[in-house]
């Protein structure tokens, strides 16, 4: 078993997930409380869709483990994936403030 964690790539997924958002469609102030994590999360996935690494490296990576002897049982793709598990190694308390920081929450 191999292990592949990702990270933003410019997929269609992030345009499919901007349309299911609780919020899509409301305008701001019917967001209520949730206004300014509502416009964080969006600016996120508007990032994450404009940014990260294209998806033939994911194609290209597969490709290596497949074909690889001895494949390690964990890899990452894209630049914030190993200090998103870092952190997660640091415990909840740490990957929580990381969270509610990087959504200003």
């Amino acid at each position: 078993v191999v292990i592949i964690e990702p990270g933003y790539s410019p997929t269609a997924i992030w345009d499919s997930s901007l349309k299911r958002e609780v919020t899509a469609g409301l305008p701001a102030r019917d967001w209520g409380d949730y206004t300014p994590l509502a416009v964080t999360v969006e600016q996120a996935a508007r990032a994450g869709a404009a940014g990260g690494f294209p998806p033939e490296d994911f194609a290209k990576l597969v490709h290596k483990i497949v074909n690889s002897r001895r494949p390690r049982t964990r890899y990452t793709i894209g630049r914030e994936v190993p200090a998103v598990l870092f952190l997660r190694r640091l415990g909840d308390r740490v990957w929580d403030w990381s969270v509610r920081r990087t959504l200003r929450w």
